[in-house]
C-alpha cells in the first residue's frame, strides 16, 4: 500500500475551507444581485403637474399671467433701485 504524504487533518482543512469560500461567494451574489435589482426611481414633472387632472400645457397657462405680472413689477422697480433707496412703496409692495 502506498501512504499518503498529507497529513489527516489537511482533509477536514480543505473542505472547512471550500464550505466558508462557498458561503461568502453565495452570499456576496445574493447581497450584489438585491442591490441591484431595485426598482428605476419614479420621474416626473411634479410642481403644478403633479396633480391627477393637470397636465403641463394648463399648468403653463395658469401660471403665465402670474410670471408676466412678476417681471413686469421687477422692471418698474429698476429705477428705484438704481438709486439705492430700499425703503420706497415700490420697492416695499414687490418683497412683500
Amino acid at each position: 500500500t502506498k501512504q499518503s504524504s498529507k497529513p489527516a487533518a489537511v482533509q477536514p482543512r480543505r473542505d472547512f475551507f471550500r464550505n466558508v469560500v462557498a458561503t461568502t461567494t453565495g452570499l456576496v451574489l445574493t447581497t450584489t444581485t438585491a442591490l441591484s435589482s431595485s426598482p428605476p426611481p419614479a420621474l416626473a414633472s411634479g410642481g403644478a403637474t403633479a396633480g391627477k387632472y393637470t397636465t403641463i400645457p394648463i399648468a403653463k397657462r395658469r401660471y403665465y399671467g402670474r410670471v408676466q405680472e412678476g417681471v413686469h413689477e421687477y422692471l418698474l422697480m429698476g429705477p428705484e433701485m438704481i438709486k439705492g433707496d430700499m425703503t420706497t412703496e415700490q420697492i416695499q409692495h414687490f418683497f412683500d
